[in-house]
C-alpha cells in the first residue's frame, strides 16, 4: 500500500509491503501522517473520540 499526501510544497509518503493491514496498523499510519502535517497527537484523539460518538 502507498499513501502520498501533498501539502504545501511538501510531500509525504507511507509504503507498506502489503495491503492487508489491521485497523491498528491503519491509524498509526494516518496518525503519524497527521502529526507530518503539524497536526497535534491531542487535536489527532479529540477528532477521533468525536467520530466515533456520532456513530453510536
Amino acid at each position: 500500500m502507498k499513501i502520498e499526501i501533498n501539502h504545501c510544497g511538501f510531500t509525504y509518503i507511507v509504503e507498506t509491503p502489503n495491503d492487508d493491514l489491521t485497523t491498528d496498523e491503519m491509524f498509526d499510519i494516518f496518525t503519524g501522517l497527521l502529526i507530518q502535517l503539524g497536526y497535534q497527537q491531542q487535536s489527532i484523539n479529540e477528532a477521533i473520540k468525536e467520530l466515533a460518538d456520532d456513530t453510536n
